[in-house]
């Protein structure tokens, strides 16, 4: 059975890994806070504690960061927390054996434009979460020459479970029937996310593929802020006001021509069943 080590266990993404592939492979959680799905405790501010972690890996899926852009992270912070933690994690990992690396990234990399952005896009992150996801994908390119190094950018993950991000906040803004507030009257940026179920789905499939390289993970459909909260009012039952700004439109998109290209037969679920799911789980939205 192969061993797989999965860092931020606790989070969203990587709790619903670790629950999927718990029983097909033999899976180690590592994160900074106590769950169940957690093993080893370690903050990412600090020196990683190789002591308490496997002598041998063969997978290594690095999804644990201080995730969004939060006032009481300071750039600092992101860069220890983000940054630094790739940097110990790779040096580990070339003394552990592991075959394949795959890094959690975000679609902010490419910062804000016209999209949909392809994976060799140029980037130009533009807050420092995504700066120091960007600095993250370099300190683990060496790696490439050792092993199969996957970096997936993630578009807007969501699904039953999550908190703080954009969707569940959505909802509980409009939930609550205060205003939403967009950038301007067209209600961009435009967005493409994909749902938890299909994140873990295409992170189960690359773990097993030989590909190595930059994948974009973003869902199916494309939709405005504007769209998205009013969808998920349709599901509430609840209309939505909005407050406008004057922000020039621009996107937030992933192109997954070279994700369906890898999984050509990969189902993905689109936004109005996926808030459906999400929404009936979600407590006191319902």
């Amino acid at each position: 059975m192969k061993r797989v080590l999965i860092t931020g266990a606790a989070g969203f993404v990587g709790r619903a890994l670790v629950r999927a592939l718990s029983g097909e492979y033999d899976v180690t959680g590592v994160d900074s806070r106590k769950a169940d799905t957690v093993a080893i405790i370690w903050d990412f501010h600090d020196a990683l504690p190789e002591s308490l972690l496997p002598g041998s890996v063969d997978i290594i899926i690095h999804a644990g960061a201080l995730v969004g852009c939060d006032a009481r992270y300071s750039a600092d912070d992101y860069y220890k927390v983000n940054v630094r933690s790739c940097r110990y994690l790779a040096d580990y990992v070339e003394g552990a054996g592991a075959g394949r690396f795959v890094y959690l990234s975000t679609g902010g990399v490419y910062g804000e434009g016209d999209g949909p952005w392809p994976e060799d896009a140029p980037l130009a992150p533009a807050d420092p979460y995504s700066v120091s996801k960007a600095e993250g994908e370099m300190e683990l390119h060496r790696l490439s020459d050792i092993m199969n190094l996957v970096i997936a950018r993630l578009f807007f993950p969501y699904g039953p479970g999550q908190s703080g991000r954009l969707i569940p906040d959505l909802a509980e803004e409009i939930q609550a029937g205060r205003p939403i507030h967009l950038n301007n009257a067209e209600g961009s940026p435009r967005i493409n996310p994909i749902f938890i179920a299909d994140v873990v789905a295409v992170l189960a499939g690359l773990i097993e593929l030989t590909f190595s390289g930059v994948i974009n993970l973003a869902g199916p459909d494309t939709l405005t802020i504007r769209e998205l909260a009013e969808s998920i009012g349709r599901h509430l039952g609840k209309s939505v006001d909005f407050d406008t700004g004057h922000r020039s439109p621009f996107d937030i998109l992933g192109d997954n021509t070279r994700l369906h290209a890898l999984m050509p037969d990969l189902e993905m679920m689109g936004v109005d069943q996926g808030l459906s799911q999400f929404l009936k789980t979600k407590a006191g939205l319902t």
